[in-house]
């Protein structure tokens, strides 16, 4: 054992990262050279649980795992920042969502993550399969002497190494449920091609795409840290895109179907692959989607449709980037000063103004009462400008004393409710609106204060509820506080669901409009096509069940439901009898 928490990492042979390594690497690499038995062993030494740390893509815990390396290879942040894939999901998020989702990496559990960064509910993959290329690999055990996880290339949407440019292969681990709680370096037991080509002609031209798409997505992951899409610059910026392709006409109208067209012509290689299954099937979806995407607002949707339409609609990510730097944002604004109704002639002014009076603070040293003056707006006004700006606000106390308003801050940086700090410190509601709104970074931290303070309140009542009524099914317990229930539905839905998923009554949709007899074909026919390959690669092998949904993920989901997939049961079946039975499925005998 480590004689202190500092030596842990020297004494096990990990001094530092990998270049370009993702944390579940570094942690692999680590279980592997403490020849620790059991995968919670390593857990409880770098992560101070049993259950913590073994997530590939989200991992929690984060904060206790940089205080036990003694910060030597980085901060909960930086860590974060540098070594998982979390920053993918953030730039066209707000701001908010990304405190939310880095407090939850650095805290106890990320269970709802990927609900609150609308994964689940995307249409693409949420499970993040772990990837590697086999070049990368050998050169890896040249020059390092082990295999590790590339963070590069573990992001949505990179499908070929960008340094070999040939096609990753996917992990058959971690992703699909299999080994889930286990520690792994790539090898190529567990890996396999992630490409499934519908036609050979499509070979060649797929992978030119999937190396260009590629390359958008490493561009766009080397934003800078914090760095937010602004949604309007951004619908400026599809819009002018759509002009310079003919797709716009000169009095601004789009024509959709068109533009559906071109935008599913775009997409259709990409998903001759069967890798990017949230792109459209058709046309028709192409122009829905494209409907919802020129609109606002679009805060909730999934990066990889906006880099596609990067992709689509410029030449390549700077021709992207140059374009969104010169946008005005003129169609509509939307910002916290004024409404967004306001004329765009309006909006125009008090940019003008803002700049103007942000000049007058930087480069003549202007207080914020003559700054505001010079160009005629209100002093709160100004205040409220310049703390947007990062600039620090000077006082003069007047009826709040300093180590009052100290005070105050700490308070409202828990997220202590408005009308609480007003009545502890006798002031007004309005004098603490004003502080939250003219102190650097106050107001942010209050919003992810106060909703993880309610996170943590709904969840406890839920918890007391089914403790107290654990016999009683969900629709009692729900009808007790249905308040709660709403609450936690609309906000915490996958914490929730896996609350209530062993209460006697659990709360089930009748999936209606689900065409099941679709589904069925669909996946009777994948489950041939997995099986044929299985008993090919391995004669004398009798299949089992997880190595058919280790190949099909979505199917493991299905389980359940099989007696509404009789054709997708009886291939089951049949795939496992044996050997003796691939005749039947060569055959499509079922």
């Amino acid at each position: 054992m480590p004689s202190s928490q500092s030596d842990l990492f020297p004494l096990a042979g990990i001094p530092n990262w990998l270049p370009n390594e993702l944390l579940f690497s570094l942690g692999s690499r680590y279980h592997l050279y403490s020849a620790n038995s059991r995968s919670s062993a390593t857990c409880n030494q770098l992560f101070g649980a049993p259950r913590a740390g073994y997530q590939h893509d989200f991992p929690c815990r984060i904060e206790e795992f940089a205080r036990r390396s003694g910060y030597s290879i980085g901060s909960a942040i930086e860590i974060i920042r540098e070594h998982t894939i979390l920053p993918f999901y953030l730039p066209f998020r707000p701001v908010s969502d990304q405190e939310l989702a880095i407090f939850s990496m650095k805290s106890d559990t990320v269970q709802s993550l990927k609900y609150r960064l609308g994964i689940l509910t995307s249409r693409f993959r949420a499970n993040h399969p772990l990837k590697a290329c086999t070049e990368c690999i050998e050169a890896d055990k040249k020059n390092h002497h082990i295999s590790y996880w590339h963070l590069d290339h573990q992001y949505p949407g990179v499908w070929t190494c960008p340094t070999h440019r040939i096609p990753l292969l996917e992990s058959l681990v971690k992703s699909n449920g299999v080994g889930r709680f286990l520690w792994y370096l790539p090898s190529e037991d567990i890996l396999t091609s992630a490409f499934t080509f519908y036609t050979n002609d499509l070979v060649s031209q797929s992978l030119i795409e999937m190396r260009a798409f590629s390359e958008i997505v490493l561009a766009y992951s080397y934003l800078p840290a914090g760095f937010h899409f602004d949604a309007q610059r951004l619908l400026d910026t599809y819009h002018e895109g759509l002009k310079n392709h003919g797709l716009k006409k000169n009095s601004g109208q789009l024509n959709l179907v068109k533009i559906g067209r071109s935008y599913f012509q775009a997409t259709s290689v990409l998903r001759a692959t069967n890798l990017l299954i949230g792109f459209p099937e058709n046309a028709h979806q192409a122009e829905m989607q494209m409907n919802r995407m020129l609109r606002l607002p679009r805060s909730g949707t999934h990066p990889l449709r906006h880099l596609l339409i990067a992709k689509w609609l410029f030449q390549d990510w700077d021709d992207f980037m140059r374009t969104y730097s010169k946008s005005t944002g003129q169609l509509q604004k939307a910002i916290f000063e004024f409404p967004a109704t306001v004329s765009t002639e309006t909006a125009q002014l008090i940019d003008i103004r803002r700049e103007q009076f942000l000049s007058l603070l930087k480069t003549e040293k202007l207080s914020i009462t003559k700054a505001a003056a010079r160009v005629e707006i209100d002093t709160s006004t100004g205040m409220v400008w310049a703390t947007k700006a990062g600039i620090e606000i000077s006082r003069r106390p007047k009826i709040l004393k300093e180590e009052i308003r100290k005070k105050l801050v700490a308070d409202l940086r828990i997220g202590l409710e408005k009308q609480t700090v007003s009545e502890k410190y006798s002031i007004s509601i309005q004098l603490v609106t004003t502080t939250l709104r003219t102190e650097v970074g106050l107001h942010l931290s209050w919003q992810v204060a106060q909703q993880t303070n309610r996170l943590m309140k709904h969840r406890a009542e839920w918890d007391a509820l089914v403790n107290e009524n654990r016999n009683s099914g969900l629709k009692i317990i729900r009808a007790l506080a249905p308040a709660t229930y709403a609450w936690l539905y609309r906000n915490d839905r996958e914490w929730l669901r896996d609350k209530t998923s062993n209460l006697a009554s659990a709360l089930r949709g009748n999936y209606s409009s689900i065409d099941w007899d679709k589904r069925d074909q669909c996946l009777a026919n994948e489950v041939r096509r997995i099986a044929l390959a299985l008993y090919d690669r391995h004669r004398s092998h009798k299949l089992h069940l997880w190595e058919i949904y280790q190949k099909l993920p979505e199917l493991k989901a299905k389980l359940k439901s099989l007696n509404r997939l009789p054709l997708t049961k009886s291939a089951i079946e049949f795939a496992l009898l044996g050997q003796t039975k691939k005749q039947n499925l060569d055959g499509g005998l079922f």
